[in-house]
């Protein structure tokens, strides 16, 4: 890409918008127009093996829409203060919350993890957690951040923060989302998964006691959505209203 090495194919990854783009030993050029949120693929055969490529846009691509700009909000009930970022028609905290109630932990129950990560929430208190103009996303409010930043089965690699993900699972932060692994806590009073994975409480119920979430890992690029029971402990992500 512009002359250097990005990666081998086969390549999935972000290019800027004018990019010169050269794939395969020989450095065939690739002749493409992208457009913001766009996605192309091709492919060019040897005789050894045949390789593929596909590119999305970055954040080489300065939209207002979604560049934080250093935008930041204090919550008024303890003084904290949160960075915001647009992205879409949506404002979302770019941080997880964390805001001490009852219902929610650090991780491991040390507070050195609080402030990297924010606390951890059982749903009932995630629901009531965010701050006065804010709340807990629905189940559609996260289906329309997963379309704008390209759909779910990418939006690990666009939504995860550039560092602070084991084994180099680091995202790209496309859209100044940041995502972190602050991992989750069980019923039994143990926690896991720091570092490698995060999940984020939405407000939307489920079937049998149980709510949607996002999850994100260090070894994958999707934001999965699944149901899982309200008693355990995740990460919140507040919207603004």
């Amino acid at each position: 890409m512009n002359g250097k090495q990005v990666g081998k194919t086969p390549f999935s990854g972000s290019v800027p918008l004018c990019a010169v783009i050269e794939v395969g030993k020989d450095r065939e050029k690739v002749d493409v127009e992208l457009e913001h949120n766009g996605r192309v693929e091709y492919m060019v055969e040897n005789k050894n093996a045949t390789s593929s490529g596909t590119w999305a846009n970055t954040a080489s691509y300065v939209n207002e829409s979604y560049k934080s700009n250093g935008n930041s909000f204090t919550d008024n009930r303890d003084g904290k203060k949160y960075k915001t970022v647009t992205i879409g028609t949506q404002t979302w905290m770019a941080e997880n919350l964390n805001y001490n109630t009852n219902g929610s932990k650090c991780y491991n129950n040390d507070p050195s993890y609080c402030s990297k990560y924010g606390r951890l929430y059982n749903w009932n208190t995630a629901m009531k957690a965010c701050p006065a103009g804010w709340h807990l996303p629905t189940k559609d409010e996260y289906g329309k951040l997963d379309d704008f930043v390209g759909g779910a089965k990418t939006a690990g690699i666009f939504l995860k923060a550039t560092n602070g993900w084991n084994s180099n699972g680091n995202g790209t932060d496309t859209y100044g989302f940041s995502a972190l692994p602050g991992g989750s806590g069980k019923a039994d009073g143990s926690f896991d998964s720091v570092g490698d994975g995060g999940r984020w409480w939405s407000s939307t119920e489920g079937p049998s006691a149980s709510a949607y979430y996002g999850r994100m890992g260090y070894n994958y690029e999707y934001m999965f959505h699944f149901y899982n029971n309200k008693f355990l402990l995740f990460s919140v992500r507040c919207v603004k209203d």
